[in-house]
């Protein structure tokens, strides 16, 4: 499993993963990764095409996405 954080002041940390089974990915919410968490998709959303990544690019794609959705250049 592959896991992103990002920490911010405003949201709080954040944490994003990718499940063992495959690359899409995972916003982490509540206590327990597991698939608990919702898929982000293109457009800075939850909903529509879903983001894929690996290890290699879970960062560059989550900031992407993390971008879209709230417009920050703090990532």
């Amino acid at each position: 499993m592959a896991r992103y954080t990002i920490e911010n002041g405003e949201h709080g940390d954040q944490t994003f993963f990718t499940p063992n089974n495959n690359n899409y990915i995972h916003h982490k919410y509540g206590r327990n990764f597991g698939t608990a968490g919702r898929q982000i998709c293109q457009g800075g959303g939850y909903r529509g095409r879903t983001l894929e990544a690996n290890a290699e690019t879970l960062r560059s794609v989550v900031r992407r996405w993390w971008r879209q959705r709230h417009g920050a250049d703090d990532v």
